[in-house]
């Protein structure tokens, strides 16, 4: 019997993190080894990280996540960055999601139609969701591209190629002369950036998936191809008898203020021809323009045809919130604030809530005494702050009645394994914050479950803790109009 004690006794503490007892602890001292060593990430084992990978998402889910003891009723359900898949569900695997307050999300195409009336006909929402990082809508100019011109093979500036189609050298310095092109002469890659011939982008020869070719954020001709396209594709699903009742899109591409960018507009002829000098010059100027692009041409050219097409329809994308010069919401991973931002078509606010180990570089205090409460306390206020200054806008802006569904993650692996392992929020405190958020009127979540090389299980775990959370707030009354 004390040999099994002495078991339960070291699984418990490996458990939250400590290491092994030194022989002659009391329980006393074990208790505070354990508080003091908080949680971080463990690496799944490999026979269940297969496990994972091989049996399908839907299986897991019903054999790992516990249904809902309370009735959702007509409330929003959950969707996860890790689904199910776009085919057609049967029945029975709606079913299965449903009685977990989850969904599946479809992509923004037309083929997706029967897999989504087979959502409508189960009487659950119609949810399309997908994500991009890269230059388009910009580079949906390319179809509007005309003859060649008076440009020949060779002279063009580095920013009219594709990223990756060539490796720095190929061409001669001064095979380009500013001017020898017409304006209105469009060829394809118009939209990109013109550099300098002597600037070399960092993705030449790296295989770098972030640092895409970046677009002139003005040149805004592919956004009106955007914004046809999503009228027509809206129409298609109306046509099919089909009701889209969410778009929840995740698209962090130009000109969303991603580092790298500046760079690359500091050192765009065009760019510093035609915008204001204080966005070339100035960092903190150049993300604030930014900013108001990337919210502005998504609520005209995206969320507007969606809602042309169905007026009800709950729009968002990656990031968009409320925010105000006189309560500016901070930057979710590094201490900056947006500047002001009142979309006018965006039925919802999509507010990041991580516990993410790039917050946690930026913002932890060293000084701070390391335990796993002062750990869950610093991603609570992380996770609160979001969604709370969104909502603190929105009641500002009179808006209200425009929903809030963040994305949320107790474990978002922003920087993944480089540097010294970052702490991580214990699961049940976790639980806890994703109370509070339902608590200040949240509509929806979006559950980021990546399912990361080494790290499977968390997909799961993610999935536990938000199902979990949701039946909990379905035992309290709801309130849409909770304190800010």
């Amino acid at each position: 019997m004390k040999n099994l004690a002495f078991v339960v006794m070291l699984a418990f503490v490996v458990l939250l993190g400590g290491g092994m007892p030194a022989v002659g602890q009391d329980r006393a001292t074990q208790r505070e080894a354990a508080v003091k060593a908080p949680l971080t990430a463990s690496k799944t084992a490999v026979d269940r990280a297969a496990q994972l990978r091989a049996r399908p998402w839907i299986e897991t889910i019903a054999k790992e996540v516990p249904p809902l003891r309370n009735n959702p009723g007509n409330r929003m359900p959950m969707i996860m960055w890790h689904g199910v898949g776009f085919e057609v569900l049967q029945p029975d695997q709606i079913e299965i999601l449903k009685r977990r307050g989850l969904c599946q999300h479809l992509q923004l195409e037309e083929l997706m139609i029967p897999a989504a009336k087979a959502l409508a006909e189960a009487g659950v929402p119609v949810i399309l969701m997908e994500g991009r990082s890269d230059s388009w809508p910009y580079s949906l100019a390319d179809q509007l591209a005309g003859p060649p011109g008076d440009r020949l093979p060779g002279n063009r500036p580095p920013g009219d190629r594709p990223p990756g189609d060539r490796p720095p050298g190929d061409w001669v310095p001064g095979d380009w002369v500013p001017g020898d092109w017409v304006p209105g002469d469009w060829l394809p890659g118009d939209w990109a950036h013109q550099f300098d011939l002597t600037f070399v982008p960092p993705w030449f020869g790296k295989e770098e998936s972030s640092q895409w070719h970046g677009a002139c954020p003005h040149r805004t001709e592919g956004w009106a191809v955007l914004e046809r396209k999503t009228q027509e594709l809206m129409q298609k699903f109306k046509d099919a008898g089909v009701r889209v009742d969410a778009v929840l899109v995740d698209y962090e591409g130009d000109p969303y203020p991603w580092p790298h960018l500046f760079d690359q507009l500091r050192h765009c002829r065009r760019c510093r021809k035609e915008l204001p000098a204080e966005v070339i010059h100035d960092r903190s100027a150049w993300r604030n323009y930014c900013w108001k692009q990337y919210v502005t041409l998504y609520d005209q050219h995206f969320a507007k045809p969606v809602r042309d097409v169905f007026p009800d329809c709950l729009v968002t994308n990656w990031h968009v919130v409320y925010s105000s010069d006189a309560m500016p919401v901070r930057y979710f991973v590094s201490d900056v604030t947006l500047p002001e931002l009142q979309p006018k078509y965006f039925s919802a606010t999509n507010p990041i809530a991580y516990a993410s180990d790039a917050a946690w570089r930026n913002f932890w205090n060293p000084n701070d005494q390391l335990t796993q409460a002062t750990v869950d306390d610093f991603y609570r206020r992380e996770i609160l702050h979001q969604v709370r200054s969104d909502r603190r806008n929105r009641a500002l802006s009179h808006a209200l009645d425009v929903r809030c569904i963040p994305w949320v993650a107790r474990v978002c692996r922003i920087e993944g394994d480089s540097g010294e392992p970052v702490p991580i929020m214990s699961r049940k405190n976790y639980r806890r914050v994703l109370g509070q958020l339902w608590e200040l009127g949240i509509h929806g979540m979006q559950v980021f479950n990546p399912m990361h090389e080494g790290y499977e299980e968390l997909a799961l775990l993610e999935l536990q803790d938000a199902v979990a959370a949701y039946d909990q707030m379905l035992e309290r009354p709801h309130n849409d109009d909770a304190a800010p």
